[in-house]
């Protein structure tokens, strides 16, 4: 709004104030014809600092939208945990996203915001000089789609994820594999929206899933063998032993195969498991 307008309001209302308007009657009459042409030109710079406020919100409306299918893209690429947790920062999105709806809505007068009669502010909406453009919260939304996206593109370039994913590609298991696997190599945000739907998503997650688990078999025999007799006094060592055991043998096959990987461990008799590397305790029952 106008300075000079604000100026004249502030004058107005001390002229038109009780004491002054008693002090001298006569001056009535000129001072209401004074409120008259200032309403006029509230009215006019009002309505045109309102127009303009929802045109400049309008603009950042549409660059919302162009945002949105980014947004849901990285929602779903952030919901395949195996890829390795997301980026802490990328955890609201879609929560900013849901505010910038709501601070980003469009007043349905904007073009002429109905202040001509008693009301000083828009019916509608009531927008004053001091209203705020959501500017920033959008810049900062750009940005964390950005970081987010570019580090899930990251994550599937991985060497060992790459590798399952061509496999899973060139078995046909998945339509719509081949081309998500195109975009990654060129990180194409914009073409990932149409691929990376809710099917392809769920097909990843279970891929990757499977390939990162390790099966080994662990003999049972030499686990007796070593806590023996077992009677009412020993219930709980045997267990406390038994789960130590089990321990040390998940955190050694994930020590050979990786963080990454989820170890699965078969107990077995003497016999090996077929296809089955075996675990062996032998070491760390020499030093009980």
């Amino acid at each position: 709004m106008e300075e000079d307008i604000e100026f004249e309001r502030t004058s107005l209302l001390h002229m038109l104030g009780f004491e002054s308007m008693l002090h001298d009657p006569s001056t009535i009459g000129a001072r209401e014809e004074n409120f008259t042409r200032w309403k006029t030109r509230y009215v006019h710079a009002y309505r045109k600092a309102h127009r303009a406020h929802y045109e400049a919100v309008a603009d950042l409306a549409g660059q919302l939208e162009t945002l949105r299918p980014k947004v849901h893209a990285l929602t779903r690429m952030n919901s395949i945990l195996e890829l390795g947790p997301p980026l802490a920062a990328t955890a609201t999105i879609a929560a900013d996203l849901k505010a910038l709806d709501g601070a980003l809505w469009v007043c349905p007068d904007a073009a002429e915001a109905a202040v001509a009669g008693k009301d000083a502010l828009c019916p509608r909406c009531q927008w004053h000089a001091d209203s705020t453009l959501p500017a920033e919260s959008l810049s900062r939304l750009k940005a964390l789609v950005s970081q987010g996206l570019a580090d899930r593109f990251q994550r599937f370039k991985d060497a060992a994820i790459a590798a399952i994913l061509k496999k899973a590609a060139a078995e046909k298991k998945q339509p719509g594999l081949d081309e998500l696997l195109d975009i990654i190599q060129v990180a194409d945000a914009d073409r990932l929206v149409g691929v990376l739907n809710d099917d392809i998503v769920a097909f990843l997650r279970q891929v990757l899933y499977d390939e990162n688990l390790v099966d080994e078999q662990l003999s049972l025999a030499p686990i007796v063998h070593h806590i023996g007799a077992i009677d009412e006094t020993r219930v709980e060592e045997a267990v406390a032993t038994l789960a130590r055991l089990l321990t040390k043998a998940i955190k050694d096959t994930k020590a050979r195969h990786g963080p990454s990987k989820r170890v699965r461990v078969f107990l077995t008799l003497d016999t090996p498991l077929t296809g089955l590397p075996a675990v062996s305790l032998r070491e760390e029952m020499r030093h009980e």
